[in-house]
């Protein structure tokens, strides 16, 4: 990236830290429908993740899940058996993402604690451990997602974080919200997400989380485009509309 970062960076990163308690408490609820799919096929978006990742087909379950903010069109969640959290409690975490976030990918894929990894955003799909589905990891994820659809200028090829205007950006800034955020223009354009989300639903914003915090004036040109480009699908009110990311049309038979 080429910034900085002032110690201690802003502490919106971890479970339990003060960025995620401000989502889990400021973030809505949305009341959510399950329906589960029949046993004999599964999405194919998904399908090659569980296969490199060393996962069989025949472990998982798949639910359509709809939420209250976009009754009209459902997200999938693929559910291995021996997730640590069931399908319930993922519907819930999911469902506080704002709509306007969560439109931009389509399915969530739960593996269980065994799996080495935490979790990512690919094309169309979150994937990970059920322990990393909780708020601030899923702000942060759908942030990419965001970041390579819906306000990509190529979606799914490259990213808003790749063109010229956001990296001049940081750039003129010279500071990352986060140490994490130093390792990439994309995710650093994810955890900027996560200042512009508080912003958005804590009272008096990120200042009133942070109060003096050095870092928050360095990344102020950040923060502002963030909220031009993407800013109205970060608001906790915000709906799905025509541009959600397809529900999956394509399939693999499960043996």
């Amino acid at each position: 990236v080429g910034g900085k970062y002032v110690k201690p960076d802003l502490n919106i990163s971890d479970e339990g830290n003060a960025g995620n308690q401000a989502y889990v408490t400021y973030l809505p609820t949305h009341s959510y429908a399950l329906s589960q799919w029949n046993n004999n096929k599964i999405p194919q978006i998904v399908a090659g993740s569980i296969a490199v990742d060393g996962f069989q087909l025949a472990d998982f379950s798949v639910y359509n899940v709809t939420y209250s903010d976009c009754p009209n069109s459902p997200w999938v969640i693929v559910r291995h058996t021996s997730s640590s959290k069931t399908v319930a409690q993922l519907a819930v975490e999911i469902g506080k993402i704002p709509a306007g976030m969560r439109q931009a990918t389509s399915t969530y894929l739960v593996y269980p604690e065994s799996h080495n990894g935490a979790i990512g955003a690919l094309s169309g799909y979150l994937v990970g451990k059920a322990s990393y589905y909780f708020p601030t990891a899923l702000v942060h994820e759908h942030g990419h997602s965001v970041d390579g659809y819906l306000v990509s200028p190529n979606p799914t090829v490259t990213s808003y974080s790749d063109t010229t205007a956001w990296r001049n950006t940081v750039l003129a800034d010279g500071y990352t919200a986060t140490a994490y955020g130093t390792s990439s223009h994309a995710e650093n354009f994810a955890d900027i997400g996560r200042v512009v989300l508080i912003n958005n639903i804590y009272p008096g914003g990120i200042a009133a989380l942070f109060p003096g915090h050095p870092n928050l004036g360095q990344i102020a040109s950040q923060v502002s485009l963030f909220g031009t480009v993407a800013g109205s699908y970060y608001q906790k009110e915000s709906q799905c509309g025509s541009n959600k990311y397809a529900f999956p049309s394509v399939f693999v038979h499960v043996p």
